[in-house]
């Protein structure tokens, strides 16, 4: 089977919508203003409503160990991510902690969500999707617990870890349990259907703010400023990181959901996050831009190489 065809297939509407956003912002019909309110809605309902939906009656996370497995693994992936960058950050001479802190926080994260998702489930379908969803949670306490603690050099209080708690985790949380205790059984259609209904909206709009918020900081790029930053974050990011995944998803014993999962994160690109986070915790935001945009612009190149021969090399076919 042709594996090519079914990759750009997923990966080339999301990135129309991420086209989409961007002129939307450009032509003014999505303002700033609007964000807050949108973002609210995604995470608040529509992403918690598409957990639900794609947790709830699959079979893939009844096993207790298949839930444990995957925030493990996306945990050690962004953890090693960050160390990586930290040490290359330093082999390429970046001498300014912040700046070298702020390019591994870079450079670690990859897009897990609103990139990840749609492709996930347009490439490997409903179980894989729910899977993802689940590793997820292991890269959020690798942001929040580890990746915060980089940029500021040491643990993050109290007050910044309650992030860690935001309604998409408390959701997952909740629907892991009653998937587990088979609970699903009692939803009745109408709640899953409206679950299916609401969560429909998160990525395209998720997506959409993704452009708009390129659009914005299109303002403040220059990719030949510091080039060789830009690069070493490039090839780590997409070059090096991906082809290490792969490895250890060929060597080790995992189930083919999670191999699955691990495919397509190694796949992703930058993720946008590391720049507000820069800005709101002192970091160098610049640096945060070129690399995470570059990245970005690459990644039409970069995800369906990756996805298609991940799929070939782990034997992921049908």
């Amino acid at each position: 089977m042709n594996t090519l065809p079914i990759v750009f297939a997923a990966i080339m509407p999301v990135l129309a919508i991420v086209v989409a956003g961007f002129l939307a912002r450009r032509l003014n019909w999505l303002d700033r203003q609007a964000d807050e309110s949108i973002m609210r809605l995604v995470v608040h309902l529509f992403y918690p409503s598409l957990i639900f939906y794609f947790v709830l009656g699959n079979e893939a996370l009844r096993n207790p160990f298949a839930v444990a497995l995957p925030p493990l693994a996306a945990f050690l992936m962004v953890v090693g991510g960050f160390v990586l960058a930290l040490w290359v950050g330093r082999w390429i001479g970046i001498s300014g902690i912040k700046t070298r802190r702020t390019f591994a926080l870079s450079t670690g994260l990859f897009n897990y969500g609103y990139f990840a998702i749609p492709v996930s489930l347009l490439v490997f379908g409903r179980e894989v999707t729910g899977v993802l969803l689940v590793f997820n949670l292991g890269v959020e306490i690798a942001l929040w617990f580890v990746g915060v603690g980089f940029l500021l050099g040491g643990v993050p209080d109290q007050s910044k870890l309650k992030r860690f708690f935001s309604p998409p985790v408390v959701a997952l949380l909740l629907a892991l349990a009653a998937n587990f205790l088979g609970w699903d059984r009692w939803f009745p259609r109408f709640v899953t259907d409206a679950f299916g209904l609401l969560g429909s909206c998160a990525i395209p709009l998720g997506v959409l703010l993704i452009g708009a918020v390129s659009a914005d900081l299109v303002r403040e790029l220059s990719l030949l400023k510091e080039r060789n930053i830009t690069t070493a974050g490039v090839l780590l990011r997409q070059g090096f990181l991906p082809l290490l995944f792969l490895v250890l998803a060929w060597l080790l014993p995992l189930p083919r959901e999670l191999k699955a999962v691990i495919v397509v994160q190694a796949a992703m690109p930058c993720g946008i996050l590391p720049i507000v986070l820069a800005r709101y915790y002192g970091g160098d935001a610049a640096v945060a831009i070129r690399v995470i945009m570059a990245s970005i612009i690459l990644c039409v190149i970069t995800i369906p190489f990756w996805i298609t021969l991940g799929i070939k090399w782990l034997g992921l076919h049908g």
